[in-house]
């Protein structure tokens, strides 16, 4: 699924490979990280995530492990970096697993909720706890601390 097709069906979770990015643009704004591939290059129009233009590179070196069970658990190295394309100021988010999707998230998970999916306030965060999400994959309920990103980079 691309990035507009995530993006247009509302709150993406970006933990692990559970979501990759599908974008052109620069792939210099990633980090260097050993045994991690650029995913994508994310570049989004003002008012869609954030009050300004915002670019999301994403390094990816994860493994997804499924239990058996119904739970996936993402290891490895994973990273964002996020830009404010109006200011170029960006933040590096290391979002390294272990993450566990067992109908939520458990551990450090990437949420990006969108203005075009018309389910409230667009944002872009990290969560380090737990998340569900409700059916219209909006959050249903949210633990541990959260980073509002566009907060950081206004």
């Amino acid at each position: 699924m691309s990035i507009s097709q995530c993006l247009r069906s509302g709150t993406v979770a970006l933990a692990g490979t559970l979501v990759a990015l599908a974008f052109p643009g620069s792939a210099s704004a990633a980090p260097r990280i050993p045994g991690a591939d650029l995913v994508e290059v994310v570049r989004v129009d003002a008012g869609e995530l954030c009050s300004f233009p915002v670019a999301i590179a994403v390094k990816d070196g994860t493994r997804l492990h499924d239990s058996g069970r119904g739970v996936m658990v993402s290891t490895g190295p994973l990273v964002a970096v996020v830009t404010n394309l109006a200011t170029e100021e960006s933040v590096t988010l290391n979002i390294s697993g272990p993450t566990r999707r067992d109908g939520g998230l458990v551990g450090p998970a990437l949420i990006l909720q969108p203005a075009s999916a018309n389910l409230g306030d667009p944002f872009v965060q990290v969560n380090f706890g737990r998340v569900t999400f409700t059916e219209q994959n909006t959050i249903a309920t949210q633990t541990g601390r959260v980073r509002d990103i566009c907060a950081e980079l206004s």
